[in-house]
């Protein structure tokens, strides 16, 4: 009889095999097949009985066995629980565990999403438990995870039962930052991130153009992310322009609390330089010039700079108008203050944001002033009797209606509307005989646009 034993590292023999002769022979060759279950290192040993007495027990070569691949570690028992403290406790065993045993530990509220807090290494290779406690951040309903991985690999993964947590207490969510990212696409990212987010929360972003009003330009519900809340918003400009946002936060509607303001500075709109279609210049009974020009592409960022020359002289800058956020096509009218009577040329020049674009063509006009006007009389006698002269002097050339009145004792001898020439600031007048030749007080009034003068001369 033959019996066959496994000694697995030297450990104990262990019988796996076993036959009995049924022939009498020389060379008889017996084999079987034999499956170990572990790694290590095996020797054969084979045991040969003659009725019942051991006559011989030959041992084989150490034969080193590393291919048997360790049975996967099973979780069992994944139980979760209310603990002291307001906490929740996780445990779990597993059998079969092994060094690169690696378990990742998620919790869930009410509908959300699950959200990693543990990652767990094995701590043995063998039967394991483990224990492990999580702190809610917010009262509500919290499911939990078990993820197992084996060498990386995910082998399993369980849920534990639903369970409430209403002993957290809840403190005010806060917005925990606000800021805007330029994107380089000429878009705006503004982003937000809220602390102790809550249900019943909403939030207003408002915009507007520095210095202007600012209304609402997106608004959303709490998304649900409890612990950390993240929003954000794609601002696409459509004008060049320092843009002022900021957050408001809401619960059931009711103001909380707001950001404070941040400045988007928008240069990335390409614009058409304005183009001047006409430009006039005309003057008014008031000592005034008024100016009139039609532009196309023009914005809050254009400029008109005006300048002036009187009676030819060099151009100054006299005064300069705004263009606005209007319609980009527009005529603008400015009214233009003078001291003097002359001649007045005015030009227009053109910048769109801080860069010049063009200068106009020249235009002028002739201004009279008449209430800067100052006349003095003087009359003399001429030799023919009966006959004076006044001179009119004036400190600018006279335009407008021009009357001259002759009384003589209380009665008007001669009136007439005087014609000169534009351009004299001094002329004579001559009073021919007059009727009778009568001897007295002769008063000679003249008048003009903004005012009279009058002179007298006695006759014997």
């Amino acid at each position: 009889n033959y019996t066959v034993f496994v000694n697995l590292d030297s450990d104990s023999l262990e019988s796996i095999y076993a036959v009995e002769s049924t022939t009498n022979a020389n060379n008889v060759d017996y084999s079987f097949t034999y499956s170990p279950e572990l790694n290590g290192e095996y020797e054969i040993v084979i045991q040969q009985f003659n009725e019942g007495i051991l006559i011989a027990s030959p041992v084989s070569t150490p034969i080193a066995i590393n291919c048997i691949l360790p049975p996967d570690p099973e979780v069992v028992d994944f139980t979760a629980r209310a603990a002291d403290n307001c906490s929740f406790e996780l445990t779990w065993d597993v059998v079969n565990e092994q060094s690169g045993s690696v378990y990742k530990a998620f919790a869930r509220l009410d509908n959300g999403v699950f959200k990693l807090f543990e990652t767990i290494n094995a701590s043995a290779s063998n039967d394991t438990a483990y224990t492990i406690n999580y702190l809610p951040a917010v009262n509500g309903n919290y499911t939990f995870k078990l993820e197992q991985y084996n060498n990386s690999t995910l082998i399993n993964s369980l849920l534990s039962d639903e369970l409430s947590a209403s002993c957290v207490p809840t403190p005010d969510p806060f917005i925990e930052s606000f800021g805007i990212t330029n994107n380089g696409n000429c878009t705006f990212e503004i982003a937000w991130s809220v602390s102790n987010e809550i249900n019943s929360t909403a939030y207003l972003l408002l915009h507007g153009v520095v210095g202007e009003p600012m209304d609402t330009i997106y608004a959303t519900a709490s998304n649900g992310e409890m612990e950390l809340a993240d929003y954000s918003y794609t601002f696409v400009p459509t004008e060049n322009y320092p843009y002022d946002f900021q957050v408001i936060q809401l619960d059931n509607n009711e103001f909380i609390s707001s950001t404070d303001i941040a400045t988007a500075v928008v240069t990335c709109i390409e614009v058409p330089e304005p183009i001047l279609n006409s430009f006039t210049v005309t003057s008014n009974s008031d000592c005034n010039v008024d100016l009139s020009w039609e532009v196309e592409n023009q914005d809050a960022n254009t400029l008109f700079v005006i300048n002036e020359s009187f009676d030819g002289g060099i151009f100054i800058p006299k005064d300069a108008v705004q263009g606005n956020s209007g319609s980009s096509t527009q005529t603008f009218n400015f009214s233009v203050p003078v001291n003097e009577s002359g001649e007045y040329s005015y030009h227009l020049e053109i910048y769109q944001n801080d860069n010049y674009v063009l200068t106009s063509f020249d235009e002028s006009t002739m201004v009279y002033c008449p209430q800067n006007v100052f006349v003095d009389l003087y009359t003399s006698r001429l030799l023919t009797f009966g006959a004076f002269t006044t001179t009119i002097y004036a400190n600018q050339p006279l335009q407008g209606e021009l009357k001259i009145v002759n009384v003589f004792n209380g009665n008007i001898v001669l009136q007439e509307t005087l014609s000169v020439d534009a351009g004299f600031n001094d002329f004579e007048y001559d009073f021919d005989e007059m009727p009778g030749a009568y001897s007295g007080l002769y008063v000679i009034t003249f008048t003009y646009p903004g005012g009279s003068k009058y002179t007298s001369i006695v006759y014997i």
